[in-house]
């Protein structure tokens, strides 16, 4: 097993939720607090699920065993208390190399 750097400075907690239909239209769902987390508020560029070039305001890399899903619009908050909506997701398998496992995340 390698050492996994969000081990070290994961040092942030985030909120996701996904969002669900009400009679009102869409609203934030139930939440899951995710620790464990490493959080860069910058500017970068990313695809989103349709293909486009965005700009998103936050990477977020998370534990590997967090389950994030594109087919569901979902909502995390910043410990900053900003939120914004997923655009991308990409997940690192080493494959039994020594290299950290993690999942990364940029928001609007």
């Amino acid at each position: 097993m390698s050492f996994n750097p969000l081990d070290l400075f994961g040092v942030h907690t985030v909120t996701m939720s996904r969002t669900v239909q009400t009679p009102y239209g869409f609203q934030p769902g139930e939440e899951t607090t995710v620790t464990g987390c490493f959080v860069v508020e910058r500017i970068h560029q990313v695809r989103a699920k349709d293909g486009t070039l965005v700009a998103s305001s936050a990477q977020i890399a998370m534990p590997p065993e967090t389950h994030i899903s594109m087919d569901e619009e979902t909502l995390i908050t910043l410990p900053s208390g900003r939120t914004g909506r997923v655009l991308s997701v990409a997940r690192s398998n080493p494959s039994g190399l020594p290299m950290p496992d993690y999942v990364e995340v940029s928001i609007e």
